[in-house]
């Protein structure tokens, strides 16, 4: 289940390929770049790719939520445009 606040870490987005979109992961407390998340075309879903950091079960917790929502959103929009 996402997190409504997050509490350590942000998601903004930075980018849209046309078909995916991308996402910097960010601390909250200053800004620092953690990683991004973006598509993942072999396992077909979004992925973290994480910049030499450190993490904790709640922030670990907060991406895969993340991660999982923005999956189900891209396939439901997959489907949506086929169904067209």
């Amino acid at each position: 289940m996402p997190v409504d606040k997050p509490t350590y870490i942000r998601m903004v987005q930075i980018r849209d390929t046309g078909k995916t979109l991308v996402w910097n992961v960010e601390a909250l407390a200053d800004g620092a770049k953690l990683g991004e998340v973006k598509w993942f075309g072999r396992w077909r879903k979004y992925a973290f790719f994480p910049i030499d950091s450190i993490f904790e079960q709640v922030c670990l917790r907060e991406v895969a939520d993340f991660i999982e929502a923005k999956t189900k959103e891209h396939r439901l929009r997959a489907v949506a445009t086929r169904c067209k």
